[in-house]
Parts: structure tokens; C-alpha cells; sequence
């Protein structure tokens, strides 16, 4: 896939929207390529993260484990953005990423997007405003949660 491939794809997730093209390219640019063959595993549910993955070709199951085995969880495929809270936050990842398929995918290192963040204050704005939403999801659910056990 080529770098304008790359930039395209980057433009379609949420986090990288705002950025301008020359941003994008410098991003796609400096990210690692990578694929996985079927069965490969990106990231382990509850290992540190480092990093996110940008889906540009093929599925993943992110699978979080339950007694003791991986249960099913959610299928994700092109233009998806996975592991960016641990990429952001330096959180463990709340699940396990499965290929399902062969899979090419971008992978944007802490310090490749903190560089970014650093240089275009933008990026971070951005990125804080879509952590706060993501907590007040939670919290909300949270909330239905546990007025449901009372």
C-alpha cells in the first residue's frame, strides 16, 4: 500500500481527521508496516501497551478472556483503529487482538504519536477530547450499571 493509501486510511479514523496531508504523511511515513498471517496475535489482553494499529487490510477478533480461555468478542476490519488508549494513555490492553484473515496494518508507536502530539498540539487536543468522551461513555454505562443492582 502506498504512502497516499496510508494517509487516506489515516484520514478516515477520528483521532488523525484534523490533520492536514503533509502531518498525515510524515505519520504514515515514520509508522511500521506490518501483517500478520491468520491466527497471528498484534496484542495480548493486560500487556502494557505501546502502541495502536490502523487496520488497513483484513479482520481481527479482539477477544477478552474469560475463565481462564478466550471468549469471542468483536470482529474488526479495514480502517479501524485498535489499542489507541494504550498508544494514548499507556494502559494494558483490555483485550486480545486475533488475526482472522491475513491483515496489513500500520502501527503507530507511543513515541512516534507522542513526537507527532508534541510537534502538532492539535493531535493531543484532539486526543484528549476523544479520552474525556470515551470516560464519560463509561461512566455512564457504569451508572446504568449500577442502578440496575440496587
Amino acid at each position: 500500500m502506498s504512502i497516499k493509501e496510508q494517509v487516506k486510511a489515516l484520514r478516515r479514523i477520528p483521532l488523525f481527521s484534523k490533520l492536514d496531508d503533509s502531518r498525515l504523511n510524515v505519520l504514515a511515513f515514520a509508522a511500521d508496516k506490518m501483517t500478520f498471517a491468520t491466527g497471528e496475535i498484534l496484542f495480548e489482553e493486560g500487556k502494557r501497551g505501546a502502541a495502536g494499529f490502523l487496520i488497513l487490510d483484513g479482520t481481527v477478533d479482539l477477544r477478552r478472556e474469560e475463565l481462564g480461555r478466550l471468549a469471542g468478542g468483536m470482529s474488526v476490519s479495514k480502517d479501524s483503529l485498535i489499542g489507541e488508549l494504550s498508544m494514548l494513555a499507556d494502559v494494558p490492553y483490555a483485550a486480545t487482538a486475533v488475526a482472522t484473515s491475513n491483515v496489513a496494518a500500520l502501527r503507530i508507536g507511543k513515541q512516534l504519536f507522542y513526537k507527532v502530539a508534541e510537534e502538532f498540539p492539535e493531535v493531543a487536543e484532539h486526543a484528549l477530547k476523544i479520552i474525556d468522551g470515551r470516560i464519560d461513555t463509561a461512566l455512564a454505562e457504569l451508572r446504568i450499571v449500577q442502578k440496575s443492582l440496587k
